[in-house]
């Protein structure tokens, strides 16, 4: 006790001598300038005597502050997840979206830097694609060269083909209409009435016509450019005063043979033939000199196919 009253006495002496010890405090000072912080403030010992600072008082002072609430800058919280694509087949798009919650931005704080919402392509699958026809080839030539055809055309389901599923085209992939050639060739020709002697070899020569629209001259049929074919020939004899020996020939060549073995007797023959442009028929009396009677006697030809 008799220490630190000497102490305590030494210091009222220099006090006395000098006046005050500290000088003034400074002023306060926070460690922030926003939000919580330490305010703090010091002096300084002014006499020579510096226990008096560390036994009799304080060098520094301290303790919490508060001025103004910081600003907050927003951040953005987790990415959602991706809705659905925006279509269901084929190339589209899905979007996810995210806030700027983590925390939101406040008291004039930064909003999040960045896009709110992204987007990806998507592809579930390939779309099916329904065929569609091209366009209609032009008609094609008519089925016959003579009389009465038909003529096509067509198309393609390939704009676009079906595919993935697709559907196919509705409807036919041909079409046709009706179409007249040129008048098929025909020919009806027969003999004179009475009776009419022939020598053997001699082509008979039919002087009535009751059908030509072509080729036919004399007793002679001569297939004209472009209505070669196959035709329907035939040949009808009635015997005069003697047995009748005749033959159909193509070009020369016996095709048919036509006896009658009495007089008045009838013989007749129809045949299909394919005849080429050029070609020639006719009737010829063969083996041995003959006679044919009246108007029974015919020669005919007309294109079929």
């Amino acid at each position: 006790m008799h220490q630190q009253t000497l102490i305590y006495c030494m210091f009222l002496i220099v006090q006395t001598v000098n006046g005050d010890t500290w000088s003034q405090w400074t002023p306060w000072a926070c460690s922030v300038t926003c939000g919580n912080g330490i305010k703090s403030r010091t002096r300084h010992c002014l006499s020579s005597f510096c226990f008096g600072e560390i036994l009799f008082g304080q060098q520094r002072e301290q303790s919490s502050c508060f001025t103004i609430a910081c600003p907050v800058d927003g951040n953005w919280g987790p990415w959602g997840i991706f809705e659905p694509c925006s279509v269901t087949c084929g190339t589209g798009l899905h979007n996810r979206s995210r806030i700027c919650n983590d925390p939101a931005p406040s008291l004039n704080g930064k909003p999040c830097n960045g896009e709110e919402n992204s987007s990806e392509i998507c592809n579930t699958e390939v779309c099916a694609v329904d065929g569609n026809w091209g366009p209609w080839s032009s008609f094609g030539p008519c089925s016959e060269a003579c009389g009465k055809g038909v003529k096509k055309r067509s198309r393609v389901c390939n704009d676009p083909a079906p595919s993935q599923n697709g559907k196919p085209c509705d409807g036919e992939d041909t079409n046709s209409i009706s179409c007249n050639g040129a008048e098929c060739p025909a020919f009806t020709a027969t003999l004179p009435g009475g009776v009419h002697p022939y020598q053997n070899g001699a082509i008979i020569g039919y002087p009535i016509k009751l059908l030509d629209n072509s080729g036919y001259s004399n007793g002679i049929f001569t297939v004209l450019p472009g209505m070669g074919g196959v035709y329907s020939v035939s040949v009808t004899i009635m015997s005069g005063s003697v047995i009748g020996h005749t033959t159909l020939r193509k070009n020369g060549a016996i095709l048919v043979w036509l006896f009658t073995n009495k007089e008045y007797d009838m013989a007749s023959q129809t045949i299909n033939i394919q005849l080429a442009e050029g070609d020639r028929i006719w009737v010829q009396m063969t083996n041995q000199a003959s006679s044919l009677f009246d108007v029974y006697n015919t020669f005919s030809a007309v294109r079929i196919v």
